[in-house]
């Protein structure tokens, strides 16, 4: 009676502990974090503040590579 109890104790622990730490992982808090955020204009863009911008954007030389998603980037930098 007791064995399949503690079987099926044991199995949800296990299954508890593996979709937390795949929840909490930083590659997907992160990802979370920025598919949270908003898209802006870049004029309204702040220091310090997680802004998404969208469009096309040129690169000079070879684009950098993200690296939790592997895609190719490019690093805008606004100095007003």
């Amino acid at each position: 009676m007791n064995g399949p109890i503690i079987l099926i104790v044991f199995i949800s622990a296990f299954a508890i502990i593996g979709f937390v730490s795949y929840y909490f992982n930083d590659k997907n808090v992160i990802i979370r974090t920025l598919t949270k955020t908003p898209n802006k204009p870049t004029s309204s863009l702040k220091t310090n503040k997680l802004s998404k911008v969208t469009g096309k954007a040129l690169h000079v030389k070879a684009p950098l590579i993200a690296p939790y998603t592997n895609r190719a980037y490019v690093f805008l930098s606004n100095n007003y």
